[in-house]
């Protein structure tokens, strides 16, 4: 006689068996996260490793955004844009290269003097010298005391790079650079909005075609703006600098000027650097401790008001950052690109607290970018 087993069929899984596909795939929440931690490597890996790339493309469009303007007056006057972008870095380049030839007399009177500004340095330092001596005699001891009797193997000494050669491979790069940069930009200028039209052209629909426009218009006027304005107010730092070094009697004031606003494009620690280069210039050419103190606490009400009074007046809430951001972006982008990327970390702060400010999407971002 046949047997028949009568075996139950169960909707809910054996035991255990939840357990072992929870432990087989991970929440989605933790993949995502995974994949985001990914992507930001790779974007700062690409960032820090393509910088050759990466920077001169970045300083070309920033110039471009400023100088977009001329070209655009001169079609204004039947100029043909190719021509309008090469008046325009032609006329850029000779600003530059006169500000340089006017600047090299002074800066070949300050290398001509060097060796004996380093005896007067060495001279005004000689009592810190003795002290850091004896610091450093008193330490040799406590060493030997505390050094083990077994001999010890002798230190690797390190191989040093001449001078010279760090210098020359420092300039061709720079060099290269800079070639670059102006090559793209005329190449930027010339295109006028060729490119806007062809990423407007891909849109599909008539209303994002239309915010793409106004997004790509208001970013490019807008951080023109700020970057002029920024511009003539580190330009009136420097004049008033050469005022206030020329009054005091200080050598070479428009090196100093110049240096004041080449370095003012960096914040907080553009005009730091200033302050103590001026500190130490003013200390080695005034014998009395008044005078040396003339130009740096001058220097410093100078800096007080353009950053308390003149910066918010004239650039006004619009372009206001977080100064904790700011700061945040001086570090990052002075990691990865030098002092180059500091001098591009408020545009960037900037572009992107426009594009927040025209995306609805992005409008959380803008209040914490907001000063």
């Amino acid at each position: 006689m046949p047997i028949s087993l009568n075996v139950e069929r169960s909707d809910h899984p054996p035991p255990g068996s939840e357990i072992a596909s929870d432990r087989k795939t991970p929440a989605p929440g933790l993949m995502r996260l995974a994949v985001g931690g990914l992507f930001v490597l790779a974007v700062l890996y690409t960032l820090y490793f393509a910088k050759p790339v990466l920077l001169p493309i970045a300083l070309a469009l920033l110039f471009a955004w400023v100088l977009r303007p001329l070209v655009r007056g001169l079609q204004g006057l039947k100029v043909p844009e190719s021509l309008a972008a090469a008046l325009v870095v032609g006329g850029v380049l000779c600003a530059v290269g006169s500000g340089a030839y006017l600047l090299t007399e002074p800066a070949m009177k300050w290398a001509e003097n060097a060796p004996q500004t380093l005896r007067e340095i060495e001279r005004k330092a000689s009592a810190l010298k003795r002290s850091i001596a004896t610091v450093q005699r008193a330490t040799d001891k406590i060493e030997d005391i505390a050094r083990p009797e077994s001999p010890s193997a002798p230190a690797a000494v390190p191989e040093h790079r001449p001078l010279s050669s760090t210098l020359l491979s420092g300039t061709q790069a720079f060099a290269v650079s800079a070639l670059t940069t102006v090559i793209l930009l005329y190449f930027l200028l010339a295109a006028g909005d060729q490119f806007l039209r062809k990423v407007v052209r891909m849109i599909p629909s008539f209303g994002d075609k239309k915010k793409a426009v106004e997004i790509a218009r208001g970013i490019e006027s807008e951080i023109g703006r700020y970057l002029l304005t920024i511009f003539f107010i580190n330009l009136s730092l420097g004049a008033m600098t050469v005022l206030l070094t020329t009054l005091a009697g200080l050598p070479n004031p428009l090196l100093w000027g110049a240096m004041a606003t080449l370095l003012n494009f960096i914040p907080y620690v553009g005009a730091t650097i200033s302050l103590v280069v001026l500190a130490i210039v003013s200390l080695l050419t005034f014998d009395t401790l008044t005078q040396a103190l003339m130009v740096p606490g001058g220097f410093l009400l100078i800096t007080f008001l353009e950053g308390q009074i003149a910066y918010p007046l004239v650039v006004g809430r619009h372009f206001a950052v977080n100064p904790v951001l700011v700061f945040v972006s001086l570090l990052f982008w002075g990691w990865l690109w030098g002092i180059p990327g500091m001098l591009m970390a408020v545009p960037i702060l900037v572009i992107a607290k426009i594009c927040c400010s025209h995306i609805e999407a992005l409008a959380p971002a803008r209040e914490i970018l907001e000063g």
